[in-house]
């Protein structure tokens, strides 16, 4: 399923038992996977953890050739 945010999870003694989507729909699950990269910390809160994930902006700069991109560009 994509482009389905979760609004929230539902526990039971603890442990995950469903997830609510934004349109209210709810799935119940045995297992959450949190792939939400910078926006964890978010995910965490809706069953109680601190998940210390911050968005950092950076740049990275290649000041020399990548072997890589010399073949493929030859």
């Amino acid at each position: 399923m994509t482009n389905a945010p979760v609004s929230q999870i539902r526990t039971v003694n603890n442990r995950v038992h469903s997830i609510i989507l934004e349109g209210g729909e709810e799935m119940v699950c045995g297992h959450v996977v949190c792939a939400a990269g910078p926006w964890s910390a978010q995910i965490g809160q809706m069953v109680g953890l601190d998940i210390p994930v911050e968005p950092q902006r950076g740049q990275l700069a290649i000041t020399e050739g990548w072997p890589l991109l010399n073949i493929l560009h030859s």
